[in-house]
């Protein structure tokens, strides 16, 4: 016996088929791209960032533990 859920769901097939559709569409473009190279001046800027992140994590913590203290 279907249920309101299934009737409902049911209906919608075509909608959610569509959207389905146009997300794989988008996925197959996207996916041709391919990765891009970075320049020595990004990567210089990644780890950087990088390293800020981590020394602000760090930072963060010894603050936590002389509160707590």
């Amino acid at each position: 016996m279907p249920s309101y859920h299934d009737s409902q769901l049911n209906s919608q097939k075509p909608e959610i088929t569509k959207l389905l559709e146009q997300h794989q569409e988008s996925r197959r473009r996207i996916e041709s791209l391919g990765l891009v190279r970075l320049t020595p001046g990004l990567k210089w800027l990644m780890w950087g960032l990088r390293f800020y992140v981590v020394g602000m994590v760090i930072l963060v913590v010894i603050n936590v533990m002389a509160t707590l203290h």
